[in-house]
C-alpha cells in the first residue's frame, strides 16, 4: 500500500506539472494511470483520490476544448463521491466532497444550456450544504453563487439578484476573505450590467464599496486592499459615467489614479489606461481642451515608453491628441499652432505613424480599444468574466463604428469567444480546485495513513496590436 501511495503521489505531482506547462493530453494520461492505482487503495482513501483524480482529468478535457471527453470525467467524479456517501452514511466530509462535485456537475450543466438539470444539480449541492453548514455560515456561499449562475442563464434576473446579494453577504460575514468577497462583487455588478440594469449595479456598487472602506485603515493599506479600493473606485466611476454622474465619475476615478500610482507606480499600464478615461470624462464634461490634452499626454508617454511607439495604445493616444489639437485649430481664428499645447507634435514622438484612416468619433473608438487592452491585462491575471465583459462592449462599440469586416471588429469576437470559453472553465474549475484541497486538507487529518494527500489556464490569448 506505501508503495501503491508513494506511487500516485508522484503521478498526481506531474499531472499539476503538466497542466501548469498546459501539456495537457500528458495530464491526461497520467491521470488516467493514476486512476488504476487509486482503485487499488482501501476506502474512503480510494474514493477520495479518485475524486481528484477524475476532476483533474476533467479539467485537461476542458482546455483541450474537448467537452463530451470532460464531461465523461465530471460524471465519474460525482459517481465517485456518492459511492463516498455510502461507505460514509452522514459523514460531514464525504457530504462536503459529493456537494464541490455537484457544483462542479451543475456549472457544466449550465454551460451546456441543459438548465433544468443544473437546477436540479444545483439545488441538490445547495441543500447538501445546509444540511452540514447551516444557513448562515460563509462556506455556503459558493453554493449560492452557483444557483445564481444559473438563475443568469435562465434569464430570471430577480433570482439571479437575490442569490448574488445573498452570496456576497454570506462571504462578507467572514472578514478575512477580503479577496473572495471583491471577487464575487465584481462578478455581481458585472452581471447587472450584462442585463442593463446600471440603476441597481451602481447602488450595489456604492454599498460595497462603502463595506469595504469601513473595514480598512485608509491611511495605512495593505498592496492587496491599495488594488481592489483601485478597483471598486474606478468601477464607481464607470458606472456614475454611464449614468451622466461625470462629476461623481471623475472623483472616484481621480481615486483610483492616486492609488494606483502608489501601488503600481506611476509608470504602469494601469495608470495609463487609467489616464485615458479620466481624458474621456474631461471631454464628456466639456473641459477645456489641455485639461484634456494633460491626461493624453501623459498616458501616451506611458505606453510609448513601455510597448514602443507603434504599440497600439500608443498609436492610438497621439491620434486622439493630433485630433484634439486640430479641432482646436479649427475653432481658432486662422492661427497656425496651438498655443496652449503641453508639447509639441514633434516631441510627442520621433518617427511617423500611420493614421488609422477613419472618421469614427475618437471618444468611441478610444474607448473600444481601451476596453480590449484592460480585457488583455484581465486575461493574464486570469480575470475572466472581467476580460468577457469589456471584450463585449468593446466588440459592439467596433460593430456600430467600424462595421462587421474591420480587422479591430473581428479581433474584439476573436477574443471575445477565447475568453468566453476561459470564463467557463475557470468557474468550473474554482470549484473543482476547492474541492481537491478540502480533500487534501481532510487526508491530512485522516487516521488512514495510507491515505497520501495530495493551474493551468489556457495562454492562448488572441489580443491583436
Amino acid at each position: 500500500l506505501n508503495d501503491f501511495n508513494n506511487k500516485l503521489q508522484t503521478l498526481k505531482s506531474d499531472i499539476q506539472k503538466s497542466l501548469q506547462i498546459g501539456d495537457f493530453k500528458s495530464a491526461i494520461k497520467i491521470g488516467i494511470d493514476g486512476t488504476i492505482l487509486a482503485k487499488l487503495l482501501p476506502e474512503p482513501a480510494s474514493t477520495s483520490e479518485l475524486v481528484q483524480l477524475n476532476l483533474n482529468i476533467a479539467n485537461a478535457y476542458m482546455q483541450l476544448n474537448e467537452p463530451a471527453n470532460a464531461e465523461i470525467y465530471i460524471n465519474s467524479s460525482v459517481e465517485d463521491a456518492e459511492r463516498g456517501i455510502t461507505i460514509r452514511p452522514n459523514n460531514p466530509q464525504a457530504i462536503e466532497m459529493l456537494c464541490f462535485a455537484l457544483g462542479s456537475q451543475a456549472l457544466w450543466l449550465c454551460n451546456a444550456n441543459r438548465l433544468p438539470e443544473a437546477y436540479t444539480v444545483g439545488m441538490r449541492g445547495y441543500d447538501l450544504s445546509v444540511s452540514i453548514y447551516g444557513t448562515e455560515d460563509f462556506r455556503l456561499y459558493k453554493a449560492v453563487r452557483c444557483l445564481a449562475l444559473i438563475y443568469e442563464k435562465q434569464n430570471n434576473l430577480n433570482e439571479m439578484e437575490k442569490s448574488f446579494k445573498r452570496s456576497y453577504d454570506l462571504v462578507y460575514s467572514n472578514p478575512s476573505a477580503i479577496q473572495e468577497t471583491h471577487i464575487l462583487s465584481e462578478e455581481f455588478i458585472q452581471q447587472l450590467v450584462k442585463h442593463s440594469q446600471v440603476e441597481s449595479a451602481y447602488n450595489y456598487s456604492l454599498l460595497f464599496y462603502n463595506n469595504f472602506v469601513s473595514r480598512i485603515n485608509k491611511d495605512d493599506l495593505k498592496p492587496t486592499e491599495q488594488l481592489i479600493l483601485g478597483d471598486q473606485s474606478a468601477r464607481l466611476s464607470n458606472l456614475s459615467c454611464r449614468l451622466n454622474k461625470f462629476q461623481d465619475g471623475e472623483r472616484y476615478l481621480l481615486d483610483a489614479l492616486s492609488i494606483r500610482e502608489k501601488a503600481l507606480g506611476p509608470e504602469s499600464k494601469s495608470v495609463g489606461s487609467t489616464l485615458l478615461s479620466l481624458a474621456g470624462i474631461s471631454e464628456a464634461m466639456n473641459k477645456p481642451t489641455n485639461e484634456i490634452e494633460k491626461f493624453l499626454v501623459r498616458a501616451y508617454e506611458i505606453f510609448k515608453r513601455l510597448e514602443g511607439p507603434s504599440s497600439y495604445l500608443a498609436n492610438s493616444t497621439y491620434e486622439h491628441i493630433k485630433r484634439l489639437r486640430n479641432s482646436q485649430r479649427s475653432q481658432s481664428d486662422g492661427t497656425d499652432g496651438y498655443a496652449t499645447s503641453v508639447t509639441s507634435e514633434n516631441s510627442l514622438r520621433n518617427k511617423k505613424i500611420a493614421t488609422t484612416g477613419s472618421d469614427i468619433p475618437l471618444l468611441d473608438a478610444n474607448d473600444g480599444f481601451g476596453r480590449m487592452k484592460l480585457a488583455s491585462q484581465f486575461f493574464e491575471s486570469q480575470e475572466f468574466n472581467k476580460a468577457q465583459i469589456l471584450l463585449s462592449e468593446a466588440y459592439k462599440i467596433f460593430l456600430q463604428q467600424l462595421g462587421p469586416d474591420h480587422a479591430s471588429t473581428k479581433a474584439a469576437k476573436q477574443n471575445l469567444e477565447v475568453v468566453k470559453q476561459n470564463s467557463i472553465n475557470q468557474l468550473w474549475k474554482e470549484l473543482a480546485d476547492e474541492m481537491i484541497e478540502k480533500l487534501q486538507i481532510n487526508d491530512e487529518n485522516s487516521n488512514n495513513n495510507e491515505n497520501g494527500s495530495s493551474k493551468a489556464e489556457d495562454d492562448s490569448w488572441l489580443f491583436k496590436e
